[in-house]
């Protein structure tokens, strides 16, 4: 058994000295930002279909979605075979820079309890301050809005998301759909659906914000390939989050999921 600590970086000047909480924990710096101050990993594609079609996502939105990939490195990168003790559960510490630490603190045991969860592993999560010239996460666009979307609807590309976003243009909703994929086939399916959609509902205008999020093997210090991928989901609620906040104002996200996350439906 091993214990990790992932440390995320905003740009180059984000070289503050992280304590981590063990001494033997295997400890690895990622940065999040590529040379040109974008979001890596495959976050940047979504936030520009967002900006290209005029809507801006706030920087929590965004600070969130930094959450997930964080957890989605871990969750991928990090072997339950070879890093657990009991063939499941890891320990992983998440350190990440954000704008309001106090915010996002209050948070941190609900987010740790939800992971578990979710996930099986133990996690702690630690938020210090963004470096003074960091960056911002979101880059405003200066295009008009060209839609304006009724609500956001999760699309795995699945039979659930399906359905569910049948029954939404059915009712003449506007849905902004969202999916994340790293397998090629998850994409496939995701464009056969849409496509499909496209072709019933001929007089409405779908909108599909695609993420493709995922990590080289050699991302973590003694990488390796987890396939139980258990944290996919909150990557899936972190981006629909993101998206609404983009939207603006009070907006439903409908998770149309029968399986394990549709238990955290409430808290959207």
């Amino acid at each position: 058994m091993s214990h990790q600590t992932i440390i995320f970086r905003l740009g180059a000047t984000d070289g503050e000295q992280v304590t981590p909480s063990r001494l033997d924990s295997i400890v690895t710096d990622v940065p999040f930002l590529d040379p040109y101050d974008k979001p890596m990993y495959g976050v940047d594609h979504p936030l520009d279909q967002l900006r290209e079609w005029g809507f801006n996502p706030s920087e929590i939105g965004v600070e969130l979605v930094m959450l997930a990939t964080a957890l989605t490195a871990a969750d991928t990168r990090i072997s339950r075979g070879t890093h657990s003790q009991d063939g499941w559960s890891r320990e992983i510490d998440l350190h990440l820079p954000v704008g309001d630490v106090a915010r996002w603190s209050s948070q941190a045991m609900l987010l740790q309890t939800t992971l578990r969860f979710l996930t099986g592993d133990r996690w702690q999560l630690f938020f210090r301050p963004r470096p003074v010239d960091a960056p911002s996460l979101v880059r405003p666009t200066e295009k008009l809005r060209m839609f304006d979307p009724s609500c956001v609807c999760l699309f795995s590309g699945g039979l659930d998301s399906f359905i569910g976003a049948t029954n939404l243009l059915a009712r003449q909703e506007a849905p902004m759909l969202v999916s994340h994929w790293w397998d090629p086939n998850a994409s496939k399916h995701q464009t056969k659906c849409v496509e499909a959609l496209a072709a019933r509902f001929v007089t409405q205008e779908l909108h599909h914000v695609r993420a493709q999020i995922g990590f080289d093997h050699d991302t973590l210090a003694q990488s390796s390939r987890e396939d139980t991928l258990r944290g996919r989901s909150f990557l899936f609620f972190a981006l629909a989050a993101a998206t609404a906040s983009a939207v603006g104002g009070v907006v439903t996200v409908y998770v149309p999921e029968n399986g394990l996350i549709s238990e955290l439906a409430p808290e959207i």
